[in-house]
């Protein structure tokens, strides 16, 4: 059984403190493996205990930092990692990232065997778009499941898990193969132990590039990060349809000087 983790390297914001209309820059930041990628990891090492011929494949975007948190993730349980390292993409949108690591995948599917399943977590600490799941869903053509808390079991080629929904938790099973969004789970995620991060230093992590990938241009461009302020403004869209209401609050964003088109 192959298990693909995609994961992300991310600035460290817990000593960054912004007034009311700040803006914000990452550059000069440490950074870290994004905690709700190591929730995926752990929930790949709980079925690799469970399966004695499972394996856990890294995979994640970027440059030196990205490398850095794989090797963050290889000394916490996983077994190889992929790099995919090119200047086209560096500042790639969620939705350029998911055409890269899809495509990546079926690379690595064709090198590696088939992965039963992909995770991913949640939502980066970054960007916060959560939707990389459901994105890898519709490029592959594999169902997703979004804010998986617990893998219950898995076996015969089924598995059952709990999702944090917005009335708390609710019980749920799907058929593999299944992409997976991993969110904060109920037991406390393992450490690196020395061993582990000695191999993990001295592992060969292989490098795809946009010759074998292909680039993708994002579809979105971010401006600028700037800390909100308090606004009691609030305001109901309903119009007829969804793109009616959606334009409709793009132009409402634009006015604000919160988007721009």
């Amino acid at each position: 059984m192959n298990m693909i983790v995609c994961v992300k390297h991310v600035p460290r914001t817990e000593n960054v403190h912004l007034k009311a209309g700040e803006e914000f820059s990452p550059v000069g930041l440490a950074g870290r493996l994004n905690l709700f990628d190591t929730f995926a990891i752990e929930a790949a090492a709980r079925i690799k205990e469970k399966i004695s011929d499972a394996k856990i494949l890294l995979l994640s975007i970027g440059s030196e930092g990205a490398e850095r948190a794989l090797i963050e993730g290889l000394s916490i349980a996983a077994d190889k990692a992929f790099l995919l390292r090119d200047d086209a993409y560096t500042g790639c949108d969620a939705v350029a990232a998911a055409h890269i690591l899809a495509e990546a995948i079926k690379r690595i599917e064709a090198e590696e065997g088939f992965a039963d399943l992909v995770l991913t977590g949640k939502q980066s600490t970054d960007s916060g778009s959560g939707v990389m799941s459901e994105m890898l869903s519709e490029l592959l053509g594999r169902k997703a499941v979004a804010s998986v808390s617990e893998i219950s079991s898995i076996s015969a080629g089924n598995m059952e898990f709990v999702v944090r929904n917005a009335d708390g938790f609710a019980s749920a099973h799907a058929s593999l193969p299944c992409i997976l969004s991993l969110t904060k789970p109920p037991y406390e995620v393992r450490l690196a132990t020395f061993k582990r991060i000695r191999e993990a230093n001295k592992a060969y992590i292989p490098h795809f590039d946009s010759q074998v990938l292909g680039s993708f241009d994002a579809a979105t461009k971010v401006l600028k990060i700037i800390k909100p302020g308090r606004n009691n403004k609030n305001s109901i869209i309903h119009e007829e349809d969804e793109i009616a209401s959606t334009e409709l609050l793009l132009s409402m964003l634009k006015e604000d000087k919160i988007f721009e088109r």
